[in-house]
Formats: structure tokens, sequence, C-alpha cells
């Protein structure tokens, strides 16, 4: 009876430690979606200087990889501003490349690929980069506009794709008719 009672015992502190220690849990390993880095772009504005963008792949990643794609084609190379306001400036018709540019009707062509408008919170502040398009709510093209100041009643109704990080004194300089140069600045 005396060893029935050891053994009773052994076998209640083996289960009292055997409760204390900690729970093993096997999870799944689940990747955390990374961020899309942005896209570095940086504009050099002929004899005025040069003026970087950062654009949200994040935000904006259908815009962000189609204007990423026409700056490294060399799309805007050689084009005008053809659209200077005191609150906007705007660029990206190829029209503008065109001698005679100033009478053709610039400001109503693109590079003939429709993007989606991809709404998102990135603020309509000064600095802000936007998609240029046929109307709120519409996706645009390759028309790009740079605000000179705060636009918020324009908030929802242009795809917002980036900011300028660098050179808005050059942006506050620019004229109708300057020619640009763009390229990707890789990281």
């Amino acid at each position: 009876m005396r060893n029935l009672i050891i053994v009773f015992m052994l076998v209640m502190v083996t289960a009292v430690l055997a409760g204390c220690q900690p729970k093993v849990v096997i999870t799944p390993h689940r990747p955390v979606a990374s961020a899309k880095p942005p896209v570095t772009v940086e504009m050099d504005v002929k004899g005025k200087g040069k003026i970087v963008m950062e654009l949200s792949a994040e935000k904006a990643p259908e815009t962000t990889s189609r204007i990423g794609t026409l700056v490294k084609e060399g799309f805007y190379n050689g084009q005008r501003v053809h659209r200077v306001e005191g609150w906007v400036i705007q660029w990206g018709d190829p029209q503008s490349k065109e001698k005679d540019w100033a009478k053709l009707p610039v400001g109503t062509q693109g590079s003939g690929v429709q993007l989606p408008f991809e709404a998102n919170d990135m603020p309509m502040d000064r600095g802000t980069v936007a998609m240029a398009s046929t109307g709120a709510g519409v996706g645009g093209d390759s028309q790009i506009f740079i605000l000179k100041q705060g636009m918020s009643q324009l908030q929802g109704g242009y795809a917002v794709f980036g900011t300028v990080t660098e050179g808005m004194e050059v942006a506050d300089k620019i004229v109708r008719g300057d020619e640009i140069a763009m390229k990707v600045v890789e990281k």
C-alpha cells in the first residue's frame, strides 16, 4: 500500500510540473506584406533647375508604374510646360514638342493609355503631384500637374500619386513654354 501511495504521489507531482511548462503554439508562416517602395523622379527645367518628386507606388500603383515607364522611355523629354497658373503647373502633352506647339490645342493629347482613377487619402497640398484628366474622378493618361498652393477643393477629384521633395522654388519660377526632361532616379 505504501508503494502505491508513493507511485500515486509521483504521478501527481509529475502532472503538476508538466502543467507549469509553457504552451508551445505553432503558427503557420504568413509573409508580411511589404510596402511598395516609392519611385523617385527628377525633372530638369531647362535653365531653371531641378524638381525631385517621390511617386507613391503604395497609394497609386498603376499610375506610378505607368508614369515611371513613360519617364524611362523618354516620353516627357523635350516637352514644354503648357499650363501655368498661380496655383498649378501642368505638362505631359506630346504636342508640346512640336515647333509651332503654341498654335496647337496643347493640353488635349496624351500617351494613348487611359489610367484608372486611383482615389486615395494623399492631400492636395502645395507640392502635390497629381494626374490631370478630363474631369473629376476620371483617370488620367500622361498629363501631370504640381500644385503651387493647397487646393483642398480638388480633394478626391484627381488622382494624387506623389509629392515634390525638392525644388518647389524651381516650380514657382516655371513659365508656360519652359522645356523639361525627366528621369527616374535609381536608388
